[in-house]
């Protein structure tokens, strides 16, 4: 697809709740019209609007919208893609909650992704997970990617879609708190890690992994809704690749920090960069999954090191998993 994209691109001037009847997701209102089905060229923006400097071109494709921003002769690319809605009673008890699980991910010149989001159980567009492991990048060019990342954000804010992209236009745009925290400098443990150089973790394919819990109450009080945010982190600190969950709600850069971990030193394999539960959705989480299975399963991916179950366990228990796991 992306290749596809490209040319006509560069030529272009242009859980959670307690009732099981929570679990049934709402059909999209009349004011929603579906996606386009077909790839096309089509004016996304509103009538009257035109891109601003550095956004070169926008699109439709099946599902979502696909775009292009360049700056300073660097580029990169953008794309997201619709899921279902999200559950109708998730959203009364939380109004700020996405109305769709809406996937986005930021690639570079590479075509490889550097940031990613999730809305629900896995990519909604399925090429998406076989992506493989991110291009792994030195410090300066992933404070680079990230950085051009940001002025798309800024430069997007500056237009406005028409209202049929309103939902992408907005999870684009709740994107740049989980920019902001990437270009941070992480505190890493001075060793011998720390005198290693970006050069010799790249020849090894090696960094350190982190995972984020973000929570917020949810239901009225009667639990917590979680998400995660998992990244790859240099010897120096500098996060080079982001991987955001919205666990069927609120995307976890949309809520606050309840804790972290890190591992204590360089790992050789990639993050389980797209860990959730399979099984049906079911804000009770009983014989079924909920925001707090998924929080489960991600963290211990990336804590364990290892695929845990996506059908067994956690995930098709008779438990209510009223709460996220807390960083062991």
């Amino acid at each position: 697809m992306l290749t596809a994209l490209k040319g006509i691109c560069r030529t272009s001037v242009i859980g959670y709740c307690f009732l099981a009847l929570c679990s049934t997701a709402s059909p999209a209102a009349d004011d929603d019209p579906a996606i386009p089905s077909t790839t096309r060229v089509s004016d996304v923006l509103a009538e009257g609007h035109e891109l601003r400097a550095g956004l070169t071109s926008l699109f439709t494709v099946p599902k979502g919208i696909f775009g292009t921003y360049e700056h300073g002769g660097e580029l990169v690319y953008f794309e997201t893609r619709r899921g279902p809605p999200t559950s109708r009673l998730l959203r009364k008890s939380d109004p700020t909650a996405p109305k769709f699980e809406i996937d986005v991910r930021f690639m570079n010149k590479n075509e490889r992704p550097f940031l990613i989001q999730i809305g629900g159980h896995a990519p909604i567009d399925e090429t998406w997970a076989e992506d493989g492991p991110p291009d792994l990048a030195d410090d300066a060019r992933a404070r680079a990617e990230f950085r051009l990342a940001a002025k798309a954000i800024e430069t997007l804010g500056k237009v406005k879609f028409a209202r049929r992209f309103r939902h992408e236009y907005r999870a684009l745009l709740r994107l740049s708190p989980a920019i902001a925290s990437a270009r941070v400098i992480e505190k890493i443990e001075e060793g011998r890690d720390r005198a290693r150089s970006s050069a010799t973790l790249l020849s090894n394919n090696t960094y350190r992994h982190k995972v984020e819990i973000h929570h917020k109450s949810c239901c009225f009080g009667l639990g917590r809704h979680s998400a995660t945010i998992g990244k790859y982190v240099s010897s120096s600190g500098v996060t080079t690749t982001a991987v955001i969950t919205c666990n069927h709600g609120s995307c976890a850069q949309d809520m606050p920090q309840k804790c972290s971990w890190t591992s204590p030193g360089n790992r050789s394999n990639h993050v389980h960069n797209h860990v959730s539960c399979s099984t049906a959705y079911n804000p009770t989480s009983v014989f079924g999954h909920n925001s707090n299975d998924d929080t489960d399963l991600q963290y211990k991916a990336v804590r364990e090191n290892f695929h845990p179950s996506s059908t067994g366990g956690t995930c098709n228990d008779s438990d209510r998993n009223n709460y996220p796991t807390s960083c062991y």
